[in-house]
């Protein structure tokens, strides 16, 4: 499989390159060849023809106009990568590039992709805690949230269902967007190293063709994956049991945030 890894110096706020490790190493333990393909430069090509993962790590709103001026100039390839059902993860508020547009505090307008029907909000506080969500082919899934902005969702198709932490916004349930395999998770950090499971799955949806990125797991049981994965699935359970003992946050300040 080939693994492009757009602006690693650029896009790397929390650890992204922890995602890019994982993919390498689940995909040896599977057998599978990784070809890794970093594009540093705005002016370097984008071969989307090769890829099968595209990655687009966490990075600041201010870098944001420059990328989306880059991938305009490669739209229609872009367009096709994502109709044939490849994958693109991205991160953060780096899903500015992919939204309708993005609204900042200081009034600011970010024209997006228009390729997600995502506006963003951005926020005058941030917050951080857990995430604890089920994903949408029946896994569960914990990660990291650092809420910058509030991301409002035209439509139902959201990456997870939040069992804690806030979502989306502050009020939603729903945690992140998607299309097809364009995938905002709205987690941050190494996702992957996190829950190898759910990389494994897409992985095998990779060799099947992309075949299998809708398909529903029924009952899942993450002690089937002890075998391959003992430390993450300690890790993950480890996780869940401190989750329960936490309150969610207060959200009584929530109306003032806005500089808007």
């Amino acid at each position: 499989i080939t693994v492009i890894w757009l602006y690693p110096d650029i896009l790397n706020n929390y650890g992204d390159r922890g995602n890019i490790e994982a993919i390498k190493y689940i995909a040896n333990q599977k057998d599978i060849n990784v070809n890794l393909i970093k594009v540093h430069k705005y002016d370097d090509p984008i071969p989307f023809e090769k890829g099968d993962i595209i990655i687009l790590g966490a990075g600041e709103f201010r870098v944001m106009p420059k990328i989306i001026e880059r991938l305009e100039k490669d739209i229609d390839k872009l367009k096709e990568y994502i109709e044939n059902n490849k994958y693109i993860f991205v991160f953060n508020v780096t899903a500015s590039i992919f939204a309708k547009e993005t609204i900042r505090r200081s009034g600011e307008i970010i024209k997006g992709l228009n390729l997600l029907p995502l506006t963003i909000k951005e926020k005058r506080y941030n917050y951080g805690d857990d995430l604890y969500l089920s994903i949408y082919n029946g896994m569960d899934i914990i990660g990291s949230q650092i809420q910058m902005a509030d991301y409002i969702l035209e439509n139902d198709n959201y990456f997870g269902n939040v069992h804690y932490g806030y979502g989306n916004d502050f009020f939603s349930k729903k945690a992140g967007a998607r299309y097809k395999n364009l995938i905002f998770p709205n987690i941050q950090g190494p996702l992957f190293f996190k829950n190898p499971w759910y990389l494994e799955f897409i992985l095998e949806d990779i060799l099947s063709g992309f075949k299998n990125s809708n398909k529903v797991i029924n009952n899942f049981n993450l002690d089937n994956y002890i075998s391959k994965y003992p430390y993450e699935v300690k890790a993950f359970k480890a996780a869940k049991k401190f989750i329960k003992e936490k309150p969610d946050a207060p959200k009584s300040d929530y109306k003032n945030e806005y500089l808007l």
